[in-house]
C-alpha cells in the first residue's frame, strides 16, 4: 500500500501546521480539518490513504469516529493512527475494542516516529 493522501483531524490548529508542514517535506499530500463535524461523509467521499485522529477532538472522539469508519464496509479498509497530548488516553480503550485503530501516539513523539509508523503501515 502506497500512502499519498493524509487526513489531519484535529482541533489543535498548531500542531496540524507542524505536522502538515512535516508531512508535505515528505512527499504526502495532507488535508486537515478540525472537528468531526462533516468528516464521516468527507471520508466516504474522498477515502483517504491514511486518518490520523485525535483522540479529544470538536464533535466526537477519535475513537468514535474510528469506530464507526471501521464498520462501514465503504472505509473499515482505510488505516487510521490516533494521537493525542492525553497520557495514555485510549491506548487501553483502542487495543480492546472494534475501533480499528491501527497505532496510537503521543502528540509529543518526534515526527520521524510518526513517519516510522506510516511507512510501516505502507508495509503491512
Amino acid at each position: 500500500m502506497t500512502i499519498t493522501t493524509i487526513l489531519l483531524v484535529d482541533d489543535d490548529g498548531n500542531y496540524m501546521n507542524e505536522l502538515e508542514e512535516f508531512l508535505v517535506r515528505n512527499d504526502f499530500t495532507v488535508i486537515k480539518k478540525n472537528s468531526t463535524h462533516k468528516v464521516l461523509p468527507f471520508i466516504k467521499k474522498n477515502k483517504p490513504d491514511l486518518i490520523i485522529l485525535d483522540y479529544k477532538i470538536n464533535g466526537m472522539t477519535g475513537i468514535d469516529v474510528s469506530r464507526i469508519l471501521n464498520n462501514d464496509p465503504d472505509t473499515k479498509d482505510i488505516p487510521i493512527m490516533l494521537v493525542s497530548n492525553y497520557h495514555n488516553s485510549g491506548s487501553y480503550e483502542y487495543k480492546n475494542n472494534d475501533s480499528g485503530i491501527r497505532i496510537y501516539l503521543q502528540k509529543s513523539s518526534k515526527p520521524e516516529v510518526l513517519l516510522q509508523e506510516i511507512r510501516k503501515i505502507e508495509i503491512n
